[in-house]
């Protein structure tokens, strides 16, 4: 009579752990839906200004409505980080993290956050950046940059070599691979890098002033392409400003606003300094601004104005001080220019420009001897001050004291508009002095 068959045990075995497993995972899941979800910290309500909390309250409401996204914690990080609110930052950065591993913005972002000397924290998250986003000129730079920063001579250069190999255009690309070969001393193919560099960014002034260094460098100076226009500083970096947009404190309006003076939209300069004022009256730099763009637009009493009303909330602000002094000065009213700038002084000594008006303000009145005083420390403080040199020096030849002029005159460069001035004053038999 035959038995009936057993089941195998491995099989049976099996089937336990199958079950076993299943409920472990489910057991997991059950856990981590009922933990609860982690929060971004309350919005500080001591931040003392409305555009700043809001902003802050608008993306800490994202996360809130989403816990578990990550753009909302990266945008999060953002608005924190343009508001220098960096801890709060990283730990919404770190968050974004975990939620999407694979976008390569946030540990980026995260990475930047970290200051120079912390380059064993931050590049680990560079590189993480780079794997993800190995397209984007920005990441790829800055994980050179950092390794070179910490040694890492030959990774930086692969990594570089990497880069314009696929973007043989990249300025950027080709000025850090020129810097990491120099470094080497590999000086030929550094400045193969460079020209490369220089034809892809001509306008860079990192770019012309690395030519520069290496032309001095191997007694072979590299051609500099003209410049059309003035030497743009620094690089491109799109998330890096896209962080910078979100800022919505007046003083990011600011330079807002003197960055369309920079470029001569004058304006819409003159508008933003002008609201900024009416927004918050009791912030001095606004008020200067403000008066500097009515003073150069030659709107004398609107500056008169704007200057009143500031110091009666920072009666001794000394750049207000000095602006009135500039407005009684053109006014010609010198015993009144010569008060202010003397007050302005006295809460900050090392106001050049200042002291070279007072100076002026008191060759005004006849007092020659306090005049060359004050030139002598401007000239101190500021060997490239033509003005202070020419000035002073008139005054010097004409009580006689000719050998000190011709050294105040000699040290005029070329290049100033008061050489042609100094040439005179020099005479022939002293213009071969004449630098």
């Amino acid at each position: 009579m035959l038995r009936a068959r057993q089941p195998k045990r491995w099989l049976a075995w099996g089937l336990w752990v199958s079950v076993g497993s299943v409920g472990l995972a489910g057991g997991v899941l059950l856990w981590r839906m009922s933990r609860p979800p982690v929060l971004p910290a309350a919005v500080d309500p001591a931040i003392p200004y409305a555009a700043v909390r809001a902003a802050l309250e608008t993306a800490r409401a994202e996360v809130l409505a989403a816990p578990n996204s990550a753009e909302a914690w990266g945008h999060l990080g953002m608005v924190q980080s343009a508001h220098e609110l960096v801890d709060a930052a990283r730990v919404s950065w770190r968050r974004a993290c975990e939620l999407d591993p694979e976008d390569f913005r946030w540990p980026y972002l995260l990475g930047c956050s970290y200051p120079a000397g912390d380059e064993r924290v931050a590049l680990p998250l560079i590189a993480r950046a780079a794997s993800l986003g190995p397209g984007q000129e920005a990441i790829q730079c800055r994980w050179a940059e950092l390794q070179l920063a910490g040694g890492e001579r030959q990774p930086a250069i692969k990594t570089l070599e990497t880069w314009v190999a696929r973007e043989p255009d990249s300025g950027r690309g080709w000025l850090r691979l020129a810097q990491a070969r120099a470094s080497e001393g590999d000086w030929p193919r550094a400045r193969d890098a460079l020209q490369r560099a220089l034809a892809a960014a001509p306008d860079r002034s990192e770019v012309r002033d690395e030519a520069a260094r290496i032309g001095r460098r191997t007694g072979q100076p590299l051609a500099l392409p003209e410049l059309r226009g003035p030497a743009i500083a620094g690089w491109p970096d799109p998330l890096r400003e896209a962080v910078r947009a979100q800022r919505q404190d007046p003083f990011w309006r600011l330079e807002l606003g003197l960055a369309a003076e920079k470029r001569g939209d004058l304006n819409a300069a003159r508008a933003v300094f002008a609201r900024l004022v009416e927004e918050h009256p009791d912030e001095p730099l606004f008020a200067v601004a403000h008066v500097r763009r009515l003073l150069a637009d030659h709107d004398l009493p609107a500056a008169r104005t704007a200057l009143a009303q500031a110091l009666l909330v920072a009666p001794g602000h000394p750049e207000m001080l000095a602006l009135r002094g500039t407005l009684a000065l053109l006014d010609e009213d010198w015993p009144a220019a010569i008060a202010d700038y003397r007050a302005a002084l006295a809460a900050e000594p090392d106001r050049v420009a200042t002291r070279q008006d007072l100076a002026f303000a008191l060759e005004q009145t006849g007092a020659v001897d306090e005049s060359l005083a004050e030139y002598t420390l401007v000239i101190r403080d500021d060997p490239a001050a033509s003005v202070a040199r020419l000035r002073g020096a008139k005054l010097l030849l004409a009580r006689g004291a000719t050998e000190q002029a011709r050294a105040w005159l000699a040290e005029i460069p070329e290049t100033a508009p008061e050489a042609k001035a100094a040439r005179q004053l020099l005479g022939p038999s002293n213009r071969r002095e004449h630098k």
